[in-house]
């Protein structure tokens, strides 16, 4: 349903090119959730930008690279045309639903705008209970009376679920969810990601999941793209991934989780220094200068992404294998 190959968005200052997303390459297939993981500043964020052409100023531009949905190359589509798909086919609940939400209007008076944009087949005298009905979907309890409340009248959790039900509001094929359970308590991460995996399963929606917490990400998606630095460096079947990963930059990421990864020592792993910044990437391996396992060759080749077995990808030296 969603095929990306070779995406390139860059920012052009004079004579400056910085890239923020590099050569990166998914596909997601109809009904299906790819959970895309990496600390904070790896480009995910960018690229699900990218893939709706919200892009942060107009300075950042898509280079280069396809984005095909349902058979259109959502690169090159027409700006009204693109408008179209939008928030009708595809739908993006962002990172803080806090803001997201205007604080003056009611809950239903931006539902309504929603529906009025996007559900024209909904008529007026239906849409209040229309409204109801979604809210109740999606877990809001009591929705009749949290229709008439401001966003500051709900907690983080109704929030987040109120984003959700207006997504959902116009039957997208694709869904984006950047980071939706990241400002939410334990429980709560939980309870969105079973209405996420429901919603899924009764309309078939696909989902792009992204996260920083690799342990949500197995929990919920069927394939895993793992994010450094603007590019992917492994990609694979959650279910592989979780049992087997392959990147240095992965195994480290499980290494600073409590569990089944971690050995028992006084203190969890730490993954030493930060992502560079889009501008100052290092010379070959992008991870290389904080790579427990780094070589000669890592400090001065780019490493491109190889498969290895059932299929899973990973860009690094350590492995052989043919490029992608």
């Amino acid at each position: 349903m969603l095929e990306v190959k070779n995406l390139k968005t860059y920012f052009f200052y004079d004579d400056k090119i910085i890239p923020a997303v590099d050569e990166v390459s998914f596909s997601l297939e109809e009904g299906s959730i790819l959970g895309m993981v990496g600390e904070s500043g790896c480009g995910k964020t960018m690229t699900a930008l990218s893939i709706t052409r919200l892009l942060p100023s107009r300075n950042c531009k898509i280079a280069e690279g396809s984005i095909v949905f349902n058979g259109i190359d959502l690169a090159s589509l027409p700006e009204d045309e693109l408008r179209k798909k939008r928030g009708s086919e595809i739908s993006y609940v962002f990172q803080e639903p806090a803001t997201s939400l205007n604080p003056v209007l009611r809950i239903e008076e931006q539902m309504k705008e929603v529906i009025f944009l996007h559900r024209k087949d909904i008529a007026a005298a239906k849409r209040d209970a229309f409204i109801v009905e979604q809210l109740t979907e999606v877990g809001i309890r009591n929705a009749q009376k949290k229709v008439k409340c401001f966003p500051h009248q709900l907690s983080g959790g109704e929030k987040q679920r109120v984003m959700i039900a207006m997504a959902m509001v116009t039957r997208p094929k694709l869904l984006i969810a950047d980071e939706p359970t990241t400002a939410l308590d334990v429980t709560i991460q939980a309870q969105i990601i079973v209405l996420l995996q429901e919603l899924r399963q009764k309309f078939g929606v696909s989902i792009l999941f992204i996260s920083h917490d690799i342990n949500v990400i197995g929990e919920l998606a069927d394939c895993v793209a793992v994010m450094y630095a603007g590019q992917i460096v492994e990609y694979a079947k959650a279910e592989r991934l979780m049992r087997q990963p392959q990147h240095p930059y992965t195994q480290g990421l499980f290494e600073c989780l409590p569990g089944a990864w971690a050995v028992k020592r006084s203190r969890l792993n730490v993954l030493c220094g930060e992502v560079p910044k889009a501008g100052c990437f290092p010379q070959g391996c992008r991870f290389h200068p904080r790579c427990p396992k780094v070589f000669d060759r890592c400090r001065k080749e780019m490493p491109a992404l190889a498969r290895q077995k059932e299929n899973q990808e990973v860009r690094c030296w350590l492995y052989s294998g043919s490029e992608i």
